[in-house]
């Protein structure tokens, strides 16, 4: 991968952007892996974040599926992948060079201080589609913390629900679909993992969870959720198709984890429950526990 960022999260000077506020932008291109439909395949993104009031976060997300070996990826390809010149129909001038799969949306952060409480409540909206030029077919999540100081420490409390079938927020859903595309069979996934909701695929979630900081060095989480794994069981044929569940599953889970620094190094252990599992998804253990050594290079 290479990534463009800018490096600070600041206002500009100018007054016809003064409006914008503190603002941050991202840009990407990587190369998914060589065991796929179309190997090499190049992932795009981009992310656009501004603070318009000290209140309200606002960002705007793109990214774009395209190219890779014995499809086109050329200069006049990714000028169309920006300006949206794609989702060309079976026949129709333009399809050979069809730019690829796209995902684009915005999302809300708005928080509240309060003495030394921290009110947060934030969505997400992502388009799977587009329709006139703008994303359509919407993916999306809701959540709301509250942080607080609690004696040394910094405790947080939060609850988020999500539903990654296109349309499962408005009554309309269209199972089968999210993540999927007819020219990229593999799906916005690299590696069988979803390149997006850990999920992937019409699952309905719900969390509940806890998290305490001890300073800069140690930290908890205890996490519980609902799951509703493939809920429509609609999974598309392979190479597609949800690889975290091939096939329905509604289990409870209870996440556990401990992470403390020292220096360059972190280690993290963590254990996991769930009350269902299958052998035909990610979850084919009641109990797992987890473990990772890391090392921060100066």
């Amino acid at each position: 991968s290479i990534y463009i960022e800018r490096g600070a999260f600041s206002a500009v000077d100018s007054p016809w952007l003064a409006w914008l506020g503190p603002w941050h932008l991202v840009t990407f291109m990587s190369q998914l892996e060589n065991d796929r439909d179309y190997a090499n395949a190049l992932l795009w993104g981009a992310r656009f974040t501004f603070k318009p009031l000290d209140s309200l976060e606002i960002g705007l997300s793109r990214t774009a599926l395209w190219g890779g070996d014995n499809r086109p990826q050329s200069l006049s390809v990714f000028k169309d992948l920006l300006l949206g010149n794609d989702n060309f129909t079976e026949g129709q001038e333009g399809k050979s060079t069809e730019p690829g799969n796209q995902l684009g949306g915005v999302d809300l952060k708005y928080s509240y201080i309060n003495q030394s409480q921290v009110y947060s409540c934030y969505t997400q909206w992502i388009g799977e589609d587009e329709a006139n030029s703008l994303p359509s077919s919407f993916l999306g999540l809701f959540g709301c913390s509250v942080q607080t100081p609690w004696r040394t420490q910094l405790a947080s409390v939060f609850v988020e629900t999500s539903n990654t079938a296109i349309g499962g927020w408005t009554g309309t859903e269209n199972l089968g679909s999210a993540y999927e595309h007819t020219i990229y069979r593999d799906g916005y996934r690299y590696r069988d993992r979803p390149i997006g909701s850990q999920y992937d695929n019409d699952t309905k979630s719900v969390a509940l969870g806890f998290i305490m900081q001890t300073g800069t060095t140690q930290s908890y989480r205890v996490t519980f959720r609902d799951l509703k794994l493939n809920d429509g069981n609609q999974t598309s044929p392979l190479p597609g198709g949800s690889q975290v569940a091939r096939s329905p599953l509604n289990t409870q889970q209870l996440d556990i984890k401990w992470a403390r620094n020292w220096q360059y190094y972190q280690l993290e252990i963590g254990y996991v429950y769930n009350t269902e599992i299958s052998a035909d998804s990610l979850i084919d253990a009641h109990s797992t526990w987890l473990s990772r050594l890391s090392r921060s290079l100066d």
